[in-house]
């Protein structure tokens, strides 16, 4: 599991946390010292907030990050490219909403999209109760991406309007296709 360490005029605290909601899917730690950390996954951010500190007698804070299987090498090559792939999903899905557009919306045989969309959200939750979840939907993005793409262009759409959706949905699911590479 993840393990922060902050360590302020030469005293080291370790920051162990009861688990905690947090309004927009983050989930949050706490530790009896006062700081918490927390994983935004829609905006792939880390989030550490400290206790007041005086920084003028420095302070060091150390994050431990709970590497996937693979070794923690593979985190920066797993992880690189998310925040956009992410963004482009989003943008991607909005574009679809605002017609009702999105495959899955109303029907139970499609949903790549909503679920690609809906991944930010989970790694929420997983960063903080299931390392090895958190890292096996990183090491899916590729591949939901990937069936997201097919999805949309296998979507029929009968309107001009909607012929557009469809274009600017699969232009941007593209570029998020193109930072994960």
């Amino acid at each position: 599991a993840a393990k922060v360490t902050l360590t302020t005029a030469g005293k080291t605290m370790e920051l162990r946390a009861a688990r905690h909601g947090h309004a927009h899917s983050k989930a949050t730690k706490t530790s009896n010292s006062g700081a918490t950390w927390s994983y935004d996954g829609p905006t792939t951010t880390l989030v550490v907030t400290l206790p007041a500190v005086v920084t003028a007698e420095g302070f060091t804070l150390d994050v431990g990050l709970a590497c996937p299987s693979a070794g923690c090498g593979a985190a920066d090559a797993l992880l690189s490219g998310l925040r956009g792939a992410m963004s482009y999903t989003k943008k991607a899905k909005a574009t679809l909403d605002e017609a009702r557009l999105c495959p899955g919306e109303s029907d139970t045989e499609t949903g790549a999209t909503q679920t690609l969309a809906a991944t930010g959200s989970a790694l929420s939750h997983e960063a903080i109760t299931d390392a090895n979840a958190f890292w096996t939907r990183v090491a899916g993005v590729p591949s939901l991406l990937s069936d997201a793409q097919a999805e949309l262009g296998d979507m029929a759409v009968d309107d001009g309007a909607s012929k557009w959706r469809q274009t600017r949905a699969l232009a941007l699911l593209g570029a998020a296709a193109t930072g994960l590479a």
